[in-house]
């Protein structure tokens, strides 16, 4: 039986083009999905680490960024789909401190406690999804792509003061 896909030409098998290049990106594909199912995440210091945890379903550590303010240290932590106590607002987002030194707890940073905006706005904002400091540290960014209808936006907020918050 012939092989549709082999042509003879003196005795010698020759694949076509266009087969060839789907067995080489298949080939390469496979490859592909097999080297991402063996790729895994690990600790560069695995004997001092500091340990942070939040809600999962709150994508809790999604973003994170290093704030020093005086003589302190914080991590802070964006849960792009946590709950906060803004009436009327589902996994709003928000933004946490988490002292890297004291205590394990982490505390919340609030940005709009009132839900001023409402629902059709700046609901499902994702606050957190994204977070940075300044280089002098005095003021922290908070990217919040689903707000304002999915345009997406920014808030910011000053990084002094930021010790009287809420925790969980």
């Amino acid at each position: 039986m012939r092989n549709p896909f082999t042509v003879r030409d003196g005795g010698r098998a020759h694949v076509p083009r266009t087969a060839a290049t789907l067995m080489q990106l298949t080939a390469t594909a496979l490859l592909l999905v097999w080297l991402g199912q063996t790729a895994t995440a690990f600790n560069l210091d695995t004997i001092n680490f500091i340990l942070k945890e939040g809600d999962p379903s709150s994508m809790f550590g999604f973003s994170v960024a290093l704030h020093r303010e005086q003589n302190n240290s914080w991590v802070i932590v964006g849960a792009p789909t946590a709950n906060t106590s803004q009436p009327g607002v589902i996994k709003g987002g928000a933004v946490y401190r988490c002292d890297i030194y004291d205590d394990y707890r982490c505390y919340l940073l609030p940005f709009d406690t009132k839900a001023y905006w409402g629902y059709h706005r700046q609901g499902s904002c994702q606050a957190g999804f994204s977070a940075a400091i300044t280089n002098d540290g005095s003021r922290l960014f908070i990217g919040a792509p689903g707000s304002y209808y999915w345009q997406g936006m920014y808030h910011t907020c000053p990084c002094r003061g930021l010790r009287t918050r809420v925790s969980f």
